[in-house]
Parts: structure tokens; C-alpha cells; sequence
């Protein structure tokens, strides 16, 4: 999920409809036309849809948050290791 698409989906969470506002969420990095993109807002979101994009996005930040969270407690725990290593 980049940051153009997190944006998007944050938007309509927020109940913004409108095509063009939601294409203004885009980087302009991406990789599609904003002609593209503004006709596929135009689609209804309904009230369980934006329930469910935001239940995804929490489940989302959540395993971003355990993975960080172990990779550094991988690398704390490395750490000793990876000091006393050998030069030369």
C-alpha cells in the first residue's frame, strides 16, 4: 500500500466522493494517468465499505508496527554479536 493509495483509501474513509479531490490524493510519481484515476472514483462507497477500509488499514499499521517492533528487537539483540565481530 504506498502513499498515494493509503491516502485515497484515508479519503474515502473520510467520505470525500468526489473523483477529482480523490485523484488530488495521488503522488504525481504514479505511475497512472489521473484520467485513469479520476474515472475509477467514480464508484459508490458505502457505508460498510469505509468500515471495512478502515479495519484494513488498522490491521495494516498494526503488523507494520509488529514487524518494526521485532526487527528491532532482532537488532538489539544482534547488536553484541555484530560488535564483537572480527576485523580484517
Amino acid at each position: 500500500l504506498g502513499a498515494s493509495g493509503r491516502a485515497i483509501i484515508a479519503a474515502l474513509i473520510a467520505e470525500e466522493t468526489d473523483a477529482e479531490r480523490l485523484a488530488d490524493c495521488t503522488d504525481v510519481r504514479l505511475k497512472a494517468s489521473r484520467a485513469d484515476i479520476v474515472t475509477a472514483m467514480h464508484r459508490r462507497v458505502a457505508v460498510h465499505h469505509r468500515f471495512l477500509l478502515q479495519l484494513h488499514l488498522t490491521q495494516i499499521d498494526a503488523l507494520r508496527a509488529a514487524v518494526e517492533k521485532r526487527g528491532a528487537a532482532g537488532r538489539r539483540g544482534a547488536a553484541p554479536f555484530i560488535a564483537k565481530r572480527p576485523t580484517g
